[in-house]
């Protein structure tokens, strides 16, 4: 994965292990930095393509640049994505992550709102947890961070990322720490967002539930290793 491989990174970058570019492209690629760049689609500057027929086709667009505006969301309808060419930007060190917890549903779509216009942010998030209830969340990136406000919160034995989210509802106050640029972009990866707590209750109970935890235990080391 790029966003591994200081010193650049994918203008958008996954933000969970389990995607990839071309369900991206070829789904919905949102991710906390499209307020800047737009979706996974507007980062990228070339497709290559496998058709029915066999033929391997690039699109861009000035070249075949019908198909190359008709890849994005066509769900593998058009083809076998086989390759993209895709805007990078200079990577750093940490994310400086701000939080703030906001109540009330008019307040939560403003704030959100008013974050994403702020082209200073270079990443936007919200996590909601209930109707009045939510926590909006601002990065930078940048190479130094205060000692004694780093977070990894991609260590097996932290709480999974939006449970460490959720503490925040009850500071009546803005919050920052810094995370390793990795962590943060892997930050829903070891709960699958927030899937894992349906599935997982910390005791196994029936050989039923051997799959989740194989499943937790393949994400860990793909992570970790």
């Amino acid at each position: 994965s790029i966003i591994l491989s200081l010193p650049h990174q994918e203008t958008v970058s996954h933000e969970c292990l389990m995607l990839c570019s071309g369900g991206l492209v070829m789904g919905t690629g949102i991710e906390s930095s499209s307020n800047i760049y737009g979706l996974f689609q507007h980062i990228c500057v070339a497709f290559e393509l496998v058709l029915a027929d066999g033929s391997l086709v690039r699109c861009t667009e000035k070249e075949n640049s019908d198909l190359f505006y008709a890849v994005p969301w066509s769900c593998g309808t058009l083809g076998f994505l086989v390759a993209a060419e895709i805007r990078i930007i200079p990577a750093r060190k940490w994310v400086k992550l701000r939080y703030e917890s906001i109540r009330g549903l008019d307040a939560i779509c403003k704030k959100f709102a008013e974050e994403s216009a702020n082209k200073e942010n270079q990443f936007v998030e919200g996590l909601q947890y209930s109707r009045d209830e939510a926590v909006i969340m601002t990065g930078t990136m940048t190479d130094h961070a205060e000692p004694d406000k780093t977070n990894c919160i991609g260590y097996y034995y932290k709480p999974w990322f939006f449970r460490h989210v959720e503490g925040f509802l009850k500071l009546n106050r803005v919050a920052v720490e810094y995370i390793p640029l990795r962590h943060y972009y892997h930050r829903h990866t070891r709960s699958i967002f927030w899937e894992l707590q349906v599935h997982y209750s910390g005791k196994f109970h029936s050989t039923a539930q051997l799959p989740n935890y194989l499943l937790i235990f393949f994400i860990f080391c793909l992570f970790v290793f």
